[in-house]
């Protein structure tokens, strides 16, 4: 048999070496990559499992505001409550939407109270009041500090008013004028749910939102102001004068009883996953239908509990 060269056995020797040192390589990638792939499949199973758990919280609270006797009857205050399951928990806060300013049906005057009740200049809040009513109306005529089309353009912006109902709450964002702190600060105390002219002024003085009665609003429009309603309510603090602002909020006695909620779950699992949810959504009162949602979306992440 013929022997292989010293030389030609060396050469074999470093490619057989290159060869494994190649497939030694390839399988660390591939591990690696198997490894980031399980740790990416395991966190999609994870936050499912929190968002599961987040829309379970809603449906729960749901049970509580439906909830017959009315001392078991979960508070639609802003109440912290806490729903534990197998794998995590969750956090739950129910607001009254009719203790909140319709941006659709509110009247010109009561959306400049509550600027006014956030401190805003006089002049600005005109502006921003006839700019927000210019926004939602169906014509293009310019209210006297409003703002039609050709502001919008003068202010180099590519949308103009929009010239039909707010759709939500965020699209206040879009009005001339409108700053993104002073939207953080009003926006929690607006809806687009309830269609009434006013707000609760119970719900607005405690700082609450947790009143069930209903009141139509004067808007400094109507004849009746009731101003005495829960007068020993005491105000949390808060962005805007609460006081102030439910000073023209309370009137007559509406005929009819909005029961619309906000809901805000929270919800985290063991293995630290978290989820937001947030809902509106009215009770009818109905057997065979008793609920109805308005709004179904991930809420940002701001902690509730502490």
């Amino acid at each position: 048999a013929k022997v292989a060269e010293p030389g030609a056995r060396g050469i074999a020797l470093v490619v057989v070496l290159w060869m494994l040192t190649l497939l030694a390589v390839i399988a660390a990638s591939f591990t690696t990559t198997t490894r980031t792939e399980t740790r990416l499949a395991r966190n999609l199973v994870e936050n499912a499992k929190a968002e599961a758990l987040a829309d379970a919280a809603v449906h729960r609270a749901i049970v509580g505001l439906l909830d017959g006797d009315p001392d078991a009857r979960w508070a639609a205050d802003g109440t912290l409550y806490e729903f534990a399951m197998a794998d995590g928990t969750a956090w739950i806060t129910i607001q009254d939407e009719t203790g909140k300013i319709d941006l659709n049906a509110g009247s010109r005057n009561l959306i400049a109270a509550l600027l006014d009740a956030a401190d805003v200049p006089l002049a600005e809040a005109d502006s921003l009041s006839d700019a927000i009513i210019d926004y939602r109306d169906t014509d293009d005529q310019r209210r006297p500090s409003g703002a039609e089309d050709d502001d919008y353009r003068d202010a180099g912006l590519p949308w103009g008013a929009k010239d039909r109902p707010f759709e939500a709450v965020e699209e206040l964002r879009r009005v001339l004028g409108m700053t993104p702190e002073l939207y953080d600060r009003i926006s929690p105390y607006l809806t687009v749910y309830t269609g009434q002219r006013g707000a609760n002024a119970a719900a607005l003085r405690a700082g609450a939102l947790a009143a069930e009665d209903t009141f139509d609003t004067n808007g400094a429009d109507d004849d009746e102001v009731d101003t005495d309603a829960d007068q020993d309510a005491a105000p949390e603090a808060a962005p805007v004068n609460l006081e102030r602002l439910a000073g023209v909020t309370g009137g007559r006695r509406s005929r009819r009883a909005l029961r619309i909620y906000s809901v805000r779950a929270e919800a985290t699992v063991d293995s630290g996953a978290l989820f937001v949810r947030e809902a509106v959504v009215r009770l009818t009162g109905r057997a065979e239908r008793p609920w109805l949602v308005h709004a179904w979306r991930q809420g940002r992440m701001d902690p509730l509990a502490q």
